[in-house]
């Protein structure tokens, strides 16, 4: 592990050594790959530095032991680099594990009220008040899609997303049936009620991808009678389906427009948007 803990500690040094070059942003699309990598390695290294200054405290304490005036201090030094080395041993494991491509997207949470009437649709609704105080706690926001109330306040369904990087590594485990065993508010003879809620998570759709700039794709097409200008430009074109259900479709597109410089006889192609120009959505 430690071979593996060195080459990611140089890789690192190497990311850094790149930001800081002067030409480094000449390529936005490259230079955000390597700042994304850059930022996943960063928790790594740190505690593996951690663990390296643990190991040479207690080479230091063990070394100092022989005088007796420092014996005493030196183990208490030496006991608390070792407790601290096998915390930061442990970190380093959870930290090299295998990343759910997932991870840090936002998440698409879905609420539903199962088992237990009015009183599943108030534990429905504790669920999404306590999603939404644990998103607020974590600095994301929460985007409401749909939300169904009770006449009690509870909820029968309720849809939102939580924008935040790391979003859906942190709640992807909540998917499941959720249950609850109180005494319900709508209880009055104080018998304890078992209640449920259905909690789907889902990923989010992930960051729109580099749309390039008219600038970057302008270009002839030559036909053997007429010269076609080509020029792609960002459009937010998106998806929808029915019943508003479609929406974790992505949404970004290119327009690609077509339009005629010159023309030396009477042919037009069949696919000619006409005399001046046309347009085709395209993805990318």
């Amino acid at each position: 592990m430690l071979e593996k803990l060195n080459a990611v500690a140089n890789r690192y040094e190497e990311l850094c050594a790149k930001s800081e070059q002067p030409d480094f942003y000449s390529d936005p699309q490259k230079a955000s790959k390597l700042l994304r990598e850059k930022t996943e390695l960063e928790p790594i290294v740190d505690a593996y530095r951690a663990y390296n200054r643990a190991v040479q405290e207690m080479e230091d304490a063990q070394e100092l032991m022989s005088d007796p005036e420092m014996k005493e201090l030196c183990q208490q030094t030496f006991a608390s680099a070792k407790e601290e080395k096998e915390a930061l041993y442990r970190q380093l494991q959870i930290l090299l594990l295998p990343k759910d491509p997932n991870d840090e997207k936002s998440v698409i949470v879905e609420i539903r009220g199962g088992v237990g009437g009015e009183e599943s649709a108030l534990f429905a609704h504790s669920l999404f008040r306590m999603y939404s105080m644990y998103a607020a706690a974590k600095g994301w926001s929460v985007e409401l899609m749909n939300y169904s109330e009770t006449e009690l306040g509870g909820v029968k369904e309720a849809d939102f997303v939580i924008n935040g990087r790391g979003a859906y590594s942190r709640m992807k485990y909540e998917s499941g049936v959720h249950r609850v065993q109180r005494v319900p508010e709508t209880e009055s003879g104080g018998r304890v009620h078992t209640s449920t809620a259905t909690v789907a998570v889902l990923p989010g759709r992930p960051s729109p991808r580099f749309c390039p700039t008219a600038s970057n794709f302008c270009s002839t097409i030559s036909t053997p009678a007429i010269t076609w200008e080509r020029t792609v430009t960002p459009s937010p074109l998106g998806s929808g389906g029915p019943m508003g259900r479609c929406f974790s479709c992505l949404s970004g597109s290119c327009i690609c427009s077509l339009r005629r410089l010159w023309s030396a006889g009477p042919w037009v192609p069949p696919w000619a948007p006409g005399s001046f120009g046309g347009s085709a959505a395209v993805r990318f």
